[in-house]
């Protein structure tokens, strides 16, 4: 469906900081890495976003026009299954690091690159929060998340360094690169990647903006191929090229330049991106983990907190084989409830040769998951007007805010029609 096109001045307009890192970063790249178009129409700002800085326009763009190009050879990737076997994230972690520490000349003509870099930890759930700040998530399938996620990434975090060849990089250098890598990538291809001053794009629901692999006629074939170069205009299409395309409506100058990070939920962004969307309309939260948790639940509620651990097992399977092993993480949306769920509930009827109300169900079960939270919604939004809250704390209260109003509003709509 097509946005309406925004009036002058509804976006957001961003007065370009020629600090000497963002100008320096674009100078590099038109002089040495072949960016495009010439002159740059894309300025860096520090004013944009909520981590203050991002990409603004510097002249009007048309609908489809090119922001901003290169060729894949200067950004850092690697194929989604890489040949190390490490997690992606890491593989990328260890090039960046890897030329960066090495002192090469191609280590150091990437300076502008790396001097622009935030020197936070752009995942501070995942590598810097301590096990106090992560029970202040309180949404308990989010904290078994992120505990499981740190302990597999210093698993494979040890095993890296230690085939590192006694590089000049640490644990620390390591995490920090880590969340750089998988804060800023973009899967193209079946392979992740990352490029300098399009890295720098913040998110927005309604982007204007998007991301594209632009493939050079002689890496591919056929009509896809042109279709791919007649998308981006003013595009030599040479060598394979990423490139950073103006949306449907254009781009006037002064606007931030916004792309879409994906139609997640607050639990991706909170974990991989280190931030929480203010109005996410694609959040949810977790009502059940899995076939056996659902039955758990319904079994308990029926026989007043008692439960046959086998009966359960039992019934959780003959589900599963019935409608497939994908009951994993049951949710309950913005708009409405899981798809799933009534026909696991009707299916729950006949083997429990019991009448279950789905509606009533999810109803029951929001109840439940509010009452777990340790503070109230009203509580969380006065923590946020107190003056000395931590970052971290005030990003864990943001998130469980978010949790709360959702499931309050799920109860809300369902008390009036169960």
């Amino acid at each position: 469906m097509r946005r309406t096109k925004l009036p002058v001045g509804s976006r957001r307009r961003c007065v370009p900081t020629y600090a000497s890192k963002g100008q320096k970063l674009v100078e590099w790249l038109v002089k040495e890495r072949e960016l495009e178009p010439k002159p740059c129409g894309v300025d860096v700002t520090d004013e944009a976003g909520p981590k203050g800085r991002g990409l603004v326009a510097n002249r009007n763009f048309a609908p489809g026009e090119t922001l901003a190009s290169m060729p894949v050879h200067v950004g850092i990737g690697t194929p989604v299954e890489t040949k190390s076997g490490r997690p992606w994230n890491l593989e990328m972690a260890s090039q960046m690091l890897d030329e960066r520490n090495a002192g090469s000349s191609t280590a150091k003509g990437r300076e502008p690159w790396w001097e622009i870099l935030p020197k936070d930890n752009a995942s501070p759930v995942l590598f810097e929060f301590t096990e106090q700040e992560v029970n202040e998530l309180q949404d308990k399938d989010t904290m078994r998340e992120a505990r499981l996620m740190r302990e597999m990434f210093e698993t494979e975090a040890e095993e890296t360094i230690s085939d590192s060849n006694g590089l000049s990089w640490g644990f620390e250098e390591l995490s920090w690169a880590s969340s750089m890598m998988q804060s800023r990538s973009f899967v193209t291809d079946g392979e992740h990647w990352t490029f300098p001053l399009i890295d720098l794009c913040n998110h927005d629901f309604e982007p204007n903006a998007q991301v594209k692999s632009i493939r050079s006629p002689d890496t591919c074939q056929g009509l896809d191929a042109l279709e791919e170069i007649a998308a981006a205009e003013g595009i030599d299409p040479g060598p394979d090229r990423f490139a950073l395309i103006a949306g449907e409506d254009g781009i006037r100058a002064g606007e931030e330049i916004l792309i879409s990070y994906g139609n997640w939920p607050n639990d991706v962004f909170l974990l991989f991106f280190g931030f929480v969307p203010p109005h996410n309309p694609h959040d949810a939260v977790v009502l059940f983990n899995s076939a056996e948790e659902l039955v758990e639940w319904v079994v308990e509620k029926r026989c007043n907190g008692q439960n046959n651990a086998q009966y359960v097992k039992q019934t959780a399977q003959a589900l599963e084989d019935t409608l497939g092993d994908d009951l994993d993480r049951i949710v309950v949306l913005q708009d409405g409830i899981d798809a799933r769920v009534p026909a696991a509930v009707e299916e729950m009827s006949k083997l429990m040769n019991d009448e279950i109300n789905a509606l009533a169900l999810v109803f029951k079960r929001c109840e439940w998951l509010l009452q777990t939270y340790t503070t109230s919604l009203e509580e969380d939004e006065d923590l946020l007007h107190t003056v000395d809250l931590s970052s971290n704390k005030q990003l864990a209260v943001r998130y469980r805010l978010n949790k709360k109003r959702l499931l309050q509003s799920a109860i809300r709509n369902l008390s009036g029609v169960i």
